[in-house]
């Protein structure tokens, strides 16, 4: 079953998010119940229960600090074209924007279901 990532982030209270990011498209690992939840959501808008968020974001930091390697945090940025505060707050736990996660799988070959997910092969195969 695919899920289309949105945001990381959930509103204030709310045990659901709505993700829906074409470019991200992730398999979901947890068997997160996936349903419509009203007839008026357009189709392909799903929502998933936050405690799967949780687990994505508790081991993101650990998955970048991966990639990066023994390269410095600001060698690292440089070749994002990031700043090397963004790598370190992303390193430290802060969620990272889905275009820095974007650039990073593209320019790095790494696949997104892995750096999300930890699923598969952390490089892509062309």
């Amino acid at each position: 079953m695919l899920v289309y990532l949105h945001s990381f982030f959930s509103a204030p209270g709310s045990s659901r998010l709505n993700v829906r990011h074409p470019l991200l498209r992730l398999r979901d690992p947890w068997k997160t119940r996936i349903r419509k939840v009203d007839p008026s959501i357009k189709r392909g808008e799903y929502f998933v229960a936050a405690g799967s968020i949780e687990r994505i974001k508790k081991k993101l930091p650990q998955r970048i600090a991966e990639i990066r390697g023994n390269r410095s945090q600001r060698q690292f940025a440089r070749e994002l074209g990031v700043f090397q505060q963004n790598v370190h707050r992303y390193e430290s736990g802060t969620t990272p924007h889905a275009d820095f996660l974007i650039t990073l799988a593209l320019r790095e070959n790494i696949s997104l279901d892995w750096l999300l997910l930890g699923k598969g092969k952390m490089r892509r195969t062309r």
